[in-house]
C-alpha cells in the first residue's frame, strides 16, 4: 500500500512538490528528535555521581573592572584582601547551626553548569585541550564523589614538588586505557608545568542528569595553603544546610556577607536543587519544541 502511495506521489512529483518537501522535513525532524531523545534518555539513566539535596552555593562576586582598551579584567581588591575577606566569610558560615557540613569552594563552575573551561594540557608527548575545574580539598567530601583510584587533594599537597591533579574516568579511558594514570606527569596551562595525577574519580556528571561525560580534570586551590599561587580565593562557597532551612536563614546569611564585605561585593545565594531543575528544563524545552514541529508536519502531511 505504502509502496503504491509513494509511486503515485513520485509520478506526480511536480504537482506534489510541497507534499514531498513536507514528508522529507517530517522525516528529518523525526530523525533528529529520535537521536537527541535517545541520547538524553541514555545519559539520564546513568548515575549523577554526586549529592545535591540541601546544598547551597554562595557566589561572592568580588568587584572587578574591565580595561576599555585591553579588555583585561582587574580586581578592585588585592588577592590578599580578597583572601582575608573570603576566610572571614567561611568562618562565619561555619558558625551557623544551620550549616552541617565542611565548606568547599569552586571557581564559577558549580554543578549543573554545562560549561567547563578548558586548559591546554601536555600528556607525555601528546598535547590536548582538557576541561578543568578549580576546587579545594573538601569538594568530594561535601558532594559525595567516589574515588576509583588514588586519592583526593589534601593538606600535604601544599608546596609539593608536583602540583596535584585528579582526573575523571573518561580521561583515564581515553589517555591511559591500558595503564594506571596515578603518578603520570602533566603540564597544565595556567596551573603549572609540573603537575602529577594523584587520583581518578568515578561517575560525575557535572553538567547535570543529561550530561554526556567528557575527559576533564580537577585542579587544586586551597585558601589555607601558605604558598602563594596555591591559595587563590575561589568565587563560590558550597555548603550543606539542615533539612527545612529556608528563606529566613538565606536573608540572614546575605546580610552578614554584606556586612563583612562592607557592601562592596555582590553576593547571591542559590540552591543546587533549583539549578538541577533549571538544567533539566533547559534540556527538555528543545525536545518539546521539536515534538510540536514534528506533530504539525505529520498532521499537515496527512491532511
Amino acid at each position: 500500500m505504502f509502496k503504491h502511495l509513494f509511486t503515485i506521489i513520485w509520478n506526480k512529483r511536480k504537482s506534489n512538490y510541497m507534499l514531498i518537501l513536507q514528508i522529507f522535513l517530517s522525516f528529518l525532524v523525526v530523525f533528529v528528535l529520535s537521536t537527541l531523545g535517545t541520547e538524553l534518555i541514555l545519559n539520564y539513566k546513568k548515575p549523577l555521581g554526586f549529592n545535591y539535596e540541601n546544598v547551597w552555593v554562595l557566589a561572592l562576586n568580588w568587584p572587578a573592572d574591565v580595561d576599555d582598551e585591553t579588555g583585561i579584567l582587574s580586581y578592585t581588591f588585592t588577592p590578599e584582601q580578597i583572601r582575608e575577606t573570603v576566610q572571614q566569610i567561611k568562618y562565619r558560615l561555619q558558625s551557623y547551626d544551620e550549616v552541617e557540613s565542611p565548606i568547599t569552594s569552586s571557581h564559577y563552575q558549580t554543578p549543573f553548569n554545562d560549561f567547563i573551561p578548558t586548559r591546554e594540557t601536555k600528556i607525555g608527548d601528546l598535547e590536548a585541550t582538557i576541561g578543568a575545574l578549580q576546587v579545594d580539598d573538601n569538594y568530594t567530601n561535601l558532594l559525595g564523589i567516589d574515588i576509583l583510584e588514588g586519592r583526593w587533594f589534601r593538606t600535604g599537597d601544599n608546596g609539593a614538588a608536583y602540583k596535584p591533579v585528579v582526573i575523571n574516568k573518561s580521561m583515564k579511558d581515553k589517555y591511559f586505557p591500558n595503564e594506571s594514570p596515578i603518578g603520570k606527569k602533566l603540564a597544565v596551562q595556567y596551573y603549572t608545568d609540573k603537575s602529577e595525577i594523584i587520583g581518578v574519580i568515578g561517575d560525575y556528571k557535572h553538567g547535570g542528569n543529561f550530561y554526556r561525560e567528557k575527559p576533564f580534570m580537577f585542579l587544586r586551590f586551597n585558601l589555607d595553603s601558605p604558598h602563594e599561587g596555591e591559595n587563590l580565593p575561589l568565587n563560590d562557597l558550597i555548603f550543606k544546610v539542615k533539612e527545612g532551612t529556608g528563606a529566613a536563614f538565606e536573608a540572614r546569611l546575605w546580610h552578614d556577607v554584606q556586612e563583612l564585605t562592607k557592601g562592596s561585593w555582590s553576593p547571591y545565594i542559590y540552591y543546587l536543587e533549583d539549578s538541577r531543575e533549571r538544567n533539566i528544563r533547559n534540556k527538555i524545552i528543545p525536545i518539546i519544541i521539536l515534538s510540536v514541529i514534528r506533530d504539525f508536519l505529520i498532521l499537515n502531511t496527512m491532511m
